[in-house]
């Protein structure tokens, strides 16, 4: 497998600045479907616990994402 992208998640709230590293992995072609299925797992994983630590500490409500429009 390929190590994919990182997708960097930066926010500050009440109780300080806090930062979240998704890595997003890729699959080469002939991956089979169990492997697809892992991968998919991972990446929803770390999107479940994400969403979690933002329920937990939320961003300000007028907090912006900057970006330069590629995600990064």
């Amino acid at each position: 497998m390929n190590a994919g992208g990182k997708i960097v998640f930066a926010w500050r709230s009440s109780s300080g600045p806090s930062r979240r590293t998704i890595t997003t992995p890729t699959a080469p072609a002939g991956t089979s479907l169990p492997q697809l299925r892992n991968l998919l797992s991972q990446t929803r994983s770390g999107t479940v616990d994400l969403a979690r630590q933002l329920h937990k500490s939320p961003p300000d409500d007028d907090f912006v994402v900057e970006h330069n429009g590629l995600g990064h």
